[in-house]
């Protein structure tokens, strides 16, 4: 009994062993330092765990961690690959963690929950970004500032009646509500076009910038004249004559061109 008990404890520690080091952070935690001590040095992809490919870029930069798409959602950790048929190993056996999916084929989003985290679409592809220890995403680019105030970290906050919700501190994006399959079940989108803002239940609409005229990117023939009355902005959308479209560098309307 006690010799049975060594060899299932031995093949438990080999078949522990051998998973760590296939996916190396499958029990471990992902900070930035984390994910260096996967590369290395190296460059190319690599698989952090079941569903996580990190791309390799050397010893001076960190790695960037994208989880596997819906149609290849698994690691393959010989090959180094994303695959549709699942590892043969027991630790990839529960289910498809939920993934971000990119609203467009490029651009950078953020993610609902913890703004110190954000993502980057590539050609479909969403690539996990974080911020250093302490900072938030600005919104914009791939820039980072110190979390200092409530107002620098962004968030979408959907409570159980919700539909959808306008990030925080910047309602540019917006989150669909109870979507499964999204990360913290939040879909996470952005207004098309400039000067778009989200208002829940009324969708993407124009906000001024400052006084001035500007294009309805949606109608082209159309424009808003914002103004300044008292001490809030508003504006009046108006429409070119003639058939004519808005230019707003020139700031008038000029003959199409189509």
């Amino acid at each position: 009994m006690k010799g049975t008990l060594v060899v299932v404890l031995y093949l438990i520690c080999s078949s522990f062993a051998a998973s760590s080091s296939l996916f190396p952070l499958l029990f471990g935690s992902r900070s930035t330092d984390d994910l260096r001590n996967v590369c290395g040095d190296t460059f190319g992809n690599k698989c952090a765990d079941c569903f996580t490919m990190l791309v390799c870029l050397g010893p001076s930069q960190a790695p960037v961690a994208t989880q596997c798409s819906y149609d290849k959602p698994y690691c393959d950790p010989v090959l180094n690959v994303c695959a549709s048929e699942r590892p043969n190993y027991s630790e990839c056996e529960g289910p498809i963690p939920p993934s971000f999916k990119c609203p467009a084929h490029e651009g950078f989003y953020p993610h609902p929950t913890d703004c110190s985290k954000y993502f980057e679409c590539h050609k479909g592809q969403a690539y996990n970004l974080e911020c250093p220890p302490k900072y938030a995403w600005t919104t914009a680019g791939m820039g980072c500032k110190p979390n200092k105030k409530t107002a620098d970290c962004g968030t979408i906050k959907c409570k159980s009646s919700d539909h959808s919700v306008p990030l925080s501190n910047n309602p540019s994006f917006y989150g669909m509500c109870n979507v499964p399959g999204s990360i913290d079940n939040i879909l996470v989108l952005k207004c098309e076009g400039k000067n778009k803002v989200y208002v829940a239940d009324q969708g993407c609409v124009f906000v001024c910038p400052a006084e001035g005229l500007f294009v309805d990117e949606d109608s082209p023939a159309f424009y808003y004249e914002c103004y300044k009355p008292s001490s809030k902005l508003v504006f009046t959308r108006k429409q070119c004559t003639a058939g004519r479209i808005f230019n707003e560098k020139q700031q008038l309307c000029i003959e199409s061109t189509n």
